[in-house]
């Protein structure tokens, strides 16, 4: 499987603009249908990529849950109870929905999920939501770690200049694919399916926190994006006096920060 988080959900999200209301309300369905070639990956004309819908919303959470489990780094590593890992991607999944630039990977023959790509257009503070920490107390080390990533977007000049324009920014955010499905472009061309549709509503600039050598590799190869600052490292990362990623293995770096224009 390949595992790709980037959740930064702390402070309210800010949806008084006119503007954003209005673009969610108009979100497009053309991908809707068979996929057609763009030139990212195989084109298997057995995998349809599709929008997001409501009727996807429980098989995607569970997908997202158990790609997480075993090979999201940080949430690998913390172990929390696997109902904390739902409610994170329950709680992602049912916003990505709303704002209907996020894409999902059907085998048709299976009719069954086997990617998906969590996407989010955002405006004011530029986060996503309020997150209940009681239920998801066990993976605060993660939320962090990449509130740590935030203070660090909010220096970066292109960020400022979308905030001061007052244009829309998205983030790419929950990223999956399930096992024998490896290295088939379905990743690749879900991120480019929700790019596309993220700069037809207005987007400017796109932006995810990679947290394993697997997605930074991907977003790293994928035309456009480029790392900003150094990697936050794991091992080192301090949180109210303790390292909750000391063990973490070595192989996984850190957080890292990439944007793209759009």
């Amino acid at each position: 499987m390949v595992a790709m988080l980037t959740v930064l959900i702390h402070r309210p999200f800010l949806t008084g603009s006119v503007c954003l209301r209005t673009v969610i309300k108009t979100a497009t369905t053309a991908v809707q249908g068979r996929y057609r070639s763009t030139g990212f990956g195989s084109d298997r004309s057995d995998i349809e990529i599709k929008q997001l819908q409501k009727d996807y919303e429980r098989e995607v959470v569970m997908m997202l849950r158990d790609t997480f489990k075993e090979h999201e780094p940080m949430i690998s590593h913390l172990r929390p109870p696997l109902h904390q890992i739902e409610c994170l991607c329950e709680f992602l999944t049912k916003r990505a929905c709303q704002d209907g630039i996020s894409m999902v990977a059907i085998d048709t023959k299976l009719n069954k999920v086997i990617g998906a790509m969590a996407s989010f257009l955002l405006s004011g503070d530029y986060t996503v939501g309020d997150y209940d920490v009681v239920k998801m107390k066990d993976l605060e080390p993660l939320f962090s770690i990449l509130e740590r990533l935030n203070e660090r977007l909010d220096e970066v000049e292109e960020v400022k200049r979308v905030k001061e324009n007052g244009n829309l920014m998205m983030k790419l955010s929950l990223g999956g694919i399930i096992d024998g499905y490896h290295g088939q472009g379905v990743i690749k061309r879900l991120v480019h399916e929700c790019l596309e549709l993220g700069k037809r509503q207005g987007a400017k600039l796109a932006w995810v926190a990679l947290t394993s050598p697997v997605s930074q590799h991907v977003i790293l190869n994928f035309p456009g994006f480029y790392q900003v600052g150094d990697i936050i490292p794991y091992r080192s990362y301090t949180m109210n006096g303790v390292k909750p990623f000391a063990t973490m293995l070595p192989q996984n770096k850190g957080l890292m920060l990439c944007l793209k224009k759009l």
